[in-house]
Order: structure tokens, then C-alpha cells, then sequence
């Protein structure tokens, strides 16, 4: 458990020595909540198989994918933020996490601040540009164009693995509605982009899908 804890991208863990006992791994189901901005957190979770979503939800129900999790940190706000998180999160299949205690986890983060406060401040940093990235797509590209920036960061965690995500939450991460999506990804597809598509998700050609991304 501590030798993953290493591992995991997420530079405020690394440097730590945290004990088991503020340590827990557990399963999640496909479509089950992990936390909710609404609800005061306990613990910090990591992927440690599965997929996690990180979302927004407007009162009419829509939701945007902030951020895509295969592996590794979720969201470390609740140790600077009164044990808030500021967005919902929910696995995309079924999902292995790992969580640890927001009150150990302060406690050694506090003993260590030397070596954690600049990793605090990269951890933000890359959240920030992260941010910026989302507003610089919503302004200057068109749905089309969104989709396959997604689709190339999807490339590169899935490599060639099915792509397990559906129409919607392919619209909810390129602000964009279902309809809209599954035309683009016909015509997508018609162009050689996605090569393979069945019950197990999609597949990209990745070739095909950066000389496209270049010609753009």
C-alpha cells in the first residue's frame, strides 16, 4: 500500500510516510458517486484501477467533465478548501480506490511543509493551466475541434485499449449535447478517426487523428 502511495501522481503523497490505519481500499461500481460538492469529505481518494470523472452539475441537470482520472489523485481541495471538494465525482466503470484519512494527511503534510509547500503550489499551478486550457477551448474551438482534443488525451491514457465512454459523456466534456456528439463521431469515423466501434467502446487512430489534429 505504501509503495503505491509513491507512485501515484500526485506530488503532495509522495514525500509521505502515512500509516495504514489512515489508509482504505475499496470497490466502486460503474455510475456510483465517489463525493459530491455538497458533502463535507473525510478522506482524499486515488484511482487505482477504473476510471473517474470529476464533474460540474447546473441546477437543470447538465453536467461538464472538468477532469478525466485513470490513475492516480482525484482531488487534493479538501485539505486546503474545510474538507469541501468543489465538484462531483463518479466512476466511469467499475473502479478500484484508494482513500486516506484529510486529517492524517494534514497532519503529515503540516510536519513536512518545507518539502510539501512547493508541490502544493505546482498541484495548483497545473490545475489553474488546466482551467485556462477548458476556457481557451470553449472560446476559440468549435464542437468538432473540442472533441478531438478530447479524444487524443483520451489516446494517450487509454493507448490501445477500448475507449469505454459514451456519446454523453463525450457531449458533457465538450459542453456540447449528445446529438451533436454522435453526429460528429459518425462523421469522425466516416474520415478514418475512429476505426473501431462496438459494445466495448471505441477505438482512435491515433496516425489519422494527429493529421488531422495538425492540418487543423
Amino acid at each position: 500500500m505504501l509503495g503505491y502511495l509513491k507512485e501515484i501522481s500526485c506530488p503532495v503523497v509522495q514525500p509521505l510516510e502515512i500509516p495504514e490505519f489512515a489508509i482504505r481500499t475499496f470497490y466502486l461500481k460503474k455510475n456510483s458517486l465517489l463525493f459530491s460538492e455538497y458533502l463535507k469529505a473525510s478522506e482524499v481518494y486515488f484511482v487505482r484501477r477504473g476510471s473517474v470523472k470529476l464533474i460540474r452539475r447546473h441546477k437543470d441537470g447538465r453536467e461538464f467533465i472538468i477532469k478525466y482520472v485513470k490513475k492516480g489523485c482525484l482531488c487534493c481541495m479538501p485539505l486546503f478548501n474545510e474538507g469541501r471538494f468543489l465538484m462531483d465525482a463518479i466512476t466511469l466503470q467499475d473502479s478500484e480506490i484508494t482513500g486516506i484519512k484529510i486529517e492524517t494527511l494534514k497532519e503529515y503534510t503540516s510536519s513536512r511543509i518545507d518539502i510539501i509547500a512547493p508541490k502544493i503550489i505546482t498541484c495548483m499551478l497545473e490545475m489553474i493551466h488546466h482551467l485556462i486550457e477548458i476556457i481557451d477551448d470553449l472560446a476559440f474551438l468549435d464542437v468538432q475541434g473540442r472533441l478531438l482534443k478530447n479524444l487524443s488525451m483520451l489516446s494517450s491514457i487509454y493507448g490501445d485499449d477500448y475507449i469505454k465512454l459514451t456519446h454523453q459523456d463525450l457531449a458533457s466534456m465538450a459542453a456540447t449535447v449528445r446529438e451533436v456528439t454522435t453526429r460528429v463521431m459518425a462523421d469522425l469515423k466516416k474520415r478514418g478517426i475512429i476505426d473501431r466501434s462496438n459494445i466495448n467502446g471505441f477505438r482512435v487512430n491515433i496516425k489519422r487523428l494527429n493529421e488531422v489534429l495538425r492540418c487543423d
